[in-house]
């Protein structure tokens, strides 16, 4: 993604990822069969990466992932449910554990960094 805002989920300038290959990534990662991941993780994926390509991640917040992804109903309460974190814990781990064993070819990878929503495409640097 093409920014200059390090916090914002994309890629330091450095290292920038346009818009298409973070597309291209995402769909490579989510059609791979080595990716282990339920299914509604890769919609919570596919949610929360389209919400940014859209310049809408200021509104990934626990309510909308419950609602758009997990089904929640509106009267969702995170306080009382904790299935966007669990769900996002679970995210985090099967994307680390798949570029660790199986990333290593690949020019960029997928995070989604501890404590947010939004998920950070970077090109991985090469010794």
């Amino acid at each position: 993604m093409n920014t200059d805002h390090e916090g914002d989920g994309l890629a330091s300038q450095e290292w920038a990822v346009s818009c298409s290959e973070a597309s291209h990534e995402l769909e490579w990662v989510l059609s791979d069969p080595q990716f282990q991941c339920s299914d509604r993780n890769k919609k919570f994926l596919r949610f929360v990466s389209e919400e940014l390509f859209a310049g809408r991640e200021g509104a990934l917040k626990a309510y909308s992932i419950a609602v758009d992804v997990f089904g929640r109903p509106s009267s969702f309460d995170a306080s009382t449910d904790p299935i966007v974190r669990i769900e996002a814990t679970r995210l985090r781990s099967a994307l680390s554990r798949y570029y660790e064993l199986y990333g290593s070819s690949r020019e960029f990878s997928i995070d989604l960094p501890k404590g947010r929503y939004v998920p950070m495409f970077s090109r991985q640097h090469r010794d």
